[in-house]
């Protein structure tokens, strides 16, 4: 995806090193990004609402995906994510590459994404 708004999140991040991993699945470098962000777990075509929001802890970021912290595996393959800091929130619809256990207690599981297309905003629930 490698939208202009997602850069504007990479790029000052780019200060640092990226995070080193191998093998790589993105193609684009990733970034340390220990930050708390949003995010929406949903069917391919289904709205997103206020509601469905849940915090995550951020790990790492780049052009075209994230990974974040859950206490479980994700509920569904796609998801909506809200970035950045208000007033400059991007919302990315993104979809499930892949997750996997850190500890052998399964009580936290990195989820990687791929950015699908910047969405122009979450639907008001209500």
């Amino acid at each position: 995806m490698g939208s202009p708004e997602i850069a504007t999140i990479v790029h000052p991040l780019e200060k640092g090193q990226p995070a080193a991993r191998q093998p790589e699945r993105r193609a684009d470098p990733r970034w340390p990004y220990p930050v708390t962000q949003l995010v929406a777990f949903h069917e391919e075509d289904q709205s997103v609402t206020k509601e469905m929001l849940q915090a995550v802890r951020c790990h790492d970021i780049s052009l075209s995906g994230i990974s974040f912290f859950l206490t479980s595996p994700p509920p569904l393959k796609y998801c909506t994510l809200v970035l950045g800091r208000p007033p400059y929130l991007i919302f990315v619809k993104a979809w499930v590459v892949h997750y996997e256990p850190q500890s052998a207690t399964l009580r936290e599981w990195k989820i990687g994404c791929q950015f699908i297309e910047k969405v122009e905003s979450l639907l008001s629930g209500g």
